[in-house]
C-alpha cells in the first residue's frame, strides 16, 4: 500500500504556533479536562516560578486556544507530576515530586477544576520511593543520590 500526501494540504490542516505563558521553565504538561467542561486542558509543573515550583491550571477552549486561568505552589524544584485519583474518591489529583525539597506532594483534587493545598511527603535518600511515588514521571530527570 502506497499513501500519498500532499504538503499544501498537509500544512492547510495546521494552525499557527501559538506560545502560552504558563510559569518560569515548565517541565511537564498533562493534557486533561480537569474542569469537567468537555474540553481538554493543560496542567503544567513550572520548575522555577518565584523562587519555587507551581503548578499552572491551563483552560482549553476546544478551539485550539488556551488561557492560564490559576497557579498554585508546589515543591521546590519539581521534576515529575502525574494527574491521577491518589485518595479514592473519584476525583483525580495532581502528584509531584521535587528534587530540592525532596518531597512528593499531593495536590487532592475538589471535582470542579480547583485543587487543595499541598500535602507532602519527605522521601529523603529514598531512590526507590523517589522514583515510584509519582508513578510514570513527565519529567525524563533523574531523583537525588
Amino acid at each position: 500500500m502506497v499513501l500519498v500526501a500532499s504538503p499544501v494540504l498537509a500544512q492547510s490542516s495546521l494552525k499557527s504556533r501559538r506560545d502560552y505563558i504558563v510559569g518560569d521553565h515548565p517541565v511537564g504538561v498533562v493534557t486533561t479536562d480537569y474542569d469537567g467542561d468537555g474540553l481538554l486542558d493543560l496542567i503544567t509543573i513550572n520548575q522555577q516560578t518565584a523562587g519555587r515550583g507551581d503548578i499552572a491550571l491551563v483552560k482549553g477552549f476546544g478551539d485550539g486556544t488556551f488561557r492560564k486561568v490559576s497557579s498554585f505552589i508546589t515543591g521546590i524544584l519539581p521534576t515529575s507530576m502525574v494527574y491521577s485519583d491518589v485518595n479514592n474518591d473519584g476525583i483525580p489529583d495532581i502528584v509531584v515530586s521535587s528534587l530540592t525539597s525532596q518531597d512528593v506532594s499531593v495536590h487532592l483534587g475538589n471535582g470542579t477544576g480547583g485543587f487543595g493545598a499541598r500535602l507532602s511527603t519527605l522521601v529523603v535518600g529514598h531512590r526507590t520511593a523517589w522514583r515510584s511515588a509519582t508513578g510514570t514521571a513527565i519529567s525524563n530527570r533523574t531523583s537525588p543520590s
